[in-house]
């Protein structure tokens, strides 16, 4: 038998956290000396410790960890949270990315424009039915605070969210049909089909750098799952 500190050791786990675990269920000690109180933990139980961290670790609440290990020996079912999670950390991991590229360029943009934070990102949604060279069908958003009338030439309006497929990407236009093809293969493995217009939200435009190396465009793609 392994005393508390003893097994704190060897699974890298604080008597703190061994005691929190011990009180939600997720690994008691193997006896408690009803004397003194002490806990005794079994060199068996070390393979379920570590269990518990690696999933921890992985990014797991305790309380998933728990049901995980409910039906840890089930292969199927463990590789179906995992998968999930999988998926959860890679959209986390592609918003980070994004914010890093737009935090980047602002960064690299400081005391080169005056205006670097003063502008919004604008929306050019592209309504035709098939790529046009010329006079394509482009309707242009700009995000606004506040209630407005419509004019001849500009409407005010709500758009609804979307359900898309997008890639956001720091460089020049003539890299969109790489984006574009990544974008199908996505649609094409993750079987969805392609929704509505098609729609470049310009998070650094020509109209804030002249570099075609610092521009970051976000394309988007509306989806429906099949």
């Amino acid at each position: 038998m392994l005393r508390i500190g003893d097994f704190s050791k060897l699974s890298r786990i604080s008597i703190r956290m061994l005691r929190h675990y011990d009180e939600i269920g997720l690994l008691a000690p193997e006896s408690i000396d009803e004397l003194t109180g002490y806990r005794y933990y079994s060199e068996a139980q070390l393979p379920l410790a570590n269990r518990i961290h690696a999933l921890k670790d992985m990014g797991f609440s305790l309380s998933v960890v728990g049901e995980i290990l409910k039906t840890y020996n089930d292969s199927q079912a463990l590789k179906d949270y995992l998968l999930l999670k999988q998926a959860e950390l890679k959209e986390l991991a592609e918003k980070t990315s994004r914010q890093l590229l737009i935090l980047e360029t602002t960064i690299n943009r400081i005391g080169k424009d005056d205006n670097v934070m003063e502008y919004s990102n604008s929306i050019a949604v592209f309504h035709d039915k098939e790529y046009k060279e010329h006079d394509p069908d482009v309707e242009i958003q700009l995000p606004v605070q506040g209630s407005y009338q419509n004019t001849e030439n500009v409407e005010f309006k709500i758009v609804p969210a979307q359900l898309v497929a997008s890639v956001t990407f720091k460089g020049s236009y003539s890299n969109l049909t790489a984006v574009n093809q990544a974008i199908a293969n996505w649609v094409r493995d993750n079987r969805y089909d392609f929704n509505g217009a098609m729609f470049n939200i310009y998070c650094v435009s020509p109209a804030q750098t002249q570099d075609m190396d610092e521009l970051v465009t976000e394309v988007c793609f509306p989806v429906k799952k099949l």
